[in-house]
């Protein structure tokens, strides 16, 4: 019986080391996941790049980031450019001992985007496109792997503008799911996917974006045009109606007169 009781608590007791050991490796590879990715993309959008929290599940091959904001390029004035509420990596764990690891989806959810306007031309999103497009990063060991993304989808956005003819106007983006050939038919490493996936991202998001405005632009002028002639009253005589009686009258009580014909008059 004390035998048994000893064996059940040394069992109860593994188990609590093993799974003390697998939370603290757990978290220690969260923590450096997470300060890779806060390095690595500020390099590559030469901004402040900020997350609260990472959650890994090694088995399932599922990453989750909390809460990751993109700061606004130097010489804009908004707290932030882009705001995800959580964006969840989802990876092939059977492809990590392949030539290429396959990231089967990313998603962006709770998206939260800040276009300002510094002048004609001039845009944020724009800016931080250019930037990634000329990033050119210093090579890493990490780069020896060779990453493909297969599909990436981004949520319901927000889209609140700054500057401009629609300044302080805040509009909704619909959701779109895309395919990636991110990696195909040649894999990229990690920073490449990643370079890729925000171009096409900000690309996407200012596409929709100049649509939405464009659109809201239009309603707001016809809307405000349409009111400002229903409060006109009755037009005016036809300036060509009277020019014509006036042309009678001296017609009739005048000789003849050889005038040029004018422009407005039959």
């Amino acid at each position: 019986m004390k035998k048994m009781k000893f064996f059940g608590l040394f069992l109860l007791t593994l188990i609590i080391l093993v799974a003390g050991l697998c939370w603290a490796v757990s978290t220690s590879i969260d923590d450096m996941i997470k300060g890779t990715i806060q390095q690595k993309m500020a390099a590559l959008t030469k901004t402040e790049v900020t997350l609260s929290d990472l959650e890994t599940d090694l088995l399932g091959g599922r990453i989750v980031i909390k809460d990751l904001v993109i700061a606004n390029p130097k010489g804009y004035h908004g707290d932030y450019l882009v705001r995800l509420g959580d964006v969840q990596v989802l990876i092939d764990i059977r492809s990590l001992n392949s030539g290429a690891i396959i990231i089967e989806s990313i998603q962006l959810n709770e998206v939260d985007v800040v276009i300002e306007e510094k002048s004609i031309g001039q845009i944020n999103i724009k800016a931080l496109i250019d930037t990634v497009e000329s990033a050119d990063l210093q090579p890493e060991p990490i780069d020896l792997l060779r990453f493909r993304l297969m599909s990436y989808a981004v949520a319901e956005s927000t889209l609140h503008l700054i500057g401009g003819p629609l300044t302080d106007k805040t509009l909704s983006l619909p959701g779109v799911e895309r395919q990636s050939n991110l990696g195909s038919p040649i894999a990229l490493p990690l920073k490449g996917v990643v370079k890729g996936l925000i171009q096409e991202v900000m690309k996407e998001i200012l596409k929709e974006g100049q649509g939405a405005m464009k659109d809201s632009f239009t309603q707001s002028f016809t809307k405000g045009f349409t009111q400002k002639i229903g409060t006109l009253g009755s037009p005016p005589v036809n300036l060509k109606v009277k020019i014509q009686k006036i042309k009678k009258v001296i017609e009739k009580e005048l000789p003849p007169l050889n005038l040029p014909p004018l422009p407005f008059l039959p």
